[in-house]
């Protein structure tokens, strides 16, 4: 509602909290002195190092937390086909299933966490007859969830699992381990609306060699000169990476 032109929020979530531009402008002066804002410049490769020795495995820096699901999908060299995601989301994670070219599939979630687990999949994969290409699971508001249980079931029945982890980075499990590691991916965004902002851009997490293909298909699938693989444009740029950067005294860890 409005008050006097002052907007007022009847009840307020959380409310983004930059970094002041002293604080990052200044990160860019190598970025202007090499003429070099995209295509992995020195902040953009400086913010996935800082990630990936946060969290403990191979990061990359890219345009949105949905890309980063996109990108995730891509990476998984499949033929296309059914890809499970919780039915209750955000319009993005559809939308990130189906620009990869896969046919999203909805499941029912827990009642209580809010979230895809076992029992809701089993229904899906065994009392349904469907066999997925992989599952988009969402860790609903940020919530740092384990997911060790889904994780053992998608291995055991050779299913990517790939954690739509949009709003927690930052954040840990119960036993302490920064959320990033679980599943064959997890993908996080820096939107204006998270704990960890940059006001737009989103990071991707997983294992190495899903990474590799991953990074070529960021960069409209390029590859020593040629195109190897399907890709799309979607860098993370030199601004958004410096308002990351400054975000990082103060995060990981902003998320409980």
């Amino acid at each position: 509602m409005m008050d006097n032109a002052k907007e007022v929020f009847r009840f307020p979530f959380q409310r983004p909290d930059f970094p002041a531009r002293e604080r990052w402008v200044p990160l860019l002066d190598e970025s202007y002195a090499r003429h070099w804002f995209s295509n992995s410049g020195p902040l953009v490769r400086q913010l996935e190092a800082m990630t990936s020795a946060a969290i403990g495995r191979p990061c990359l820096a890219v345009s949105s937390g949905t890309m980063a699901i996109q990108l995730a999908l891509l990476a998984l060299d499949k033929a296309p086909g059914p890809v499970i995601v919780p039915s209750f989301t955000f319009a993005g994670t559809l939308s990130a299933v189906v620009a990869a070219g896969y046919e999203p599939i909805f499941a029912d979630v827990d009642e209580n966490q809010w979230e895809l687990g076992v029992a809701q999949l089993e229904a899906i994969v065994e009392g349904m007859g469907i066999r997925p290409c992989a599952v988009v699971a969402v860790r609903t508001f940020g919530q740092c969830s384990d997911y060790s249980a889904l994780e053992q079931w998608c291995r055991e029945h050779g299913i990517a699992l790939i954690l739509d982890s949009a709003g927690a980075f930052g954040g840990s499990l119960a036993n302490g381990q920064p959320v990033g590691g679980q599943g064959i991916a997890e993908c996080f965004s820096l939107h204006a609306t998270k704990v960890f902002c940059a006001g737009e851009g989103g990071l991707l997490c997983g294992a190495p060699e899903l990474m590799e293909r991953a990074r070529k298909a960021c960069n409209f699938g390029l590859s020593d000169g040629g195109i190897d693989r399907v890709g799309t444009n979607g860098k993370m740029s030199e601004f958004t990476a410096a308002v990351a950067l400054a975000q990082f005294p103060r995060g990981p860890g902003a998320v409980k």
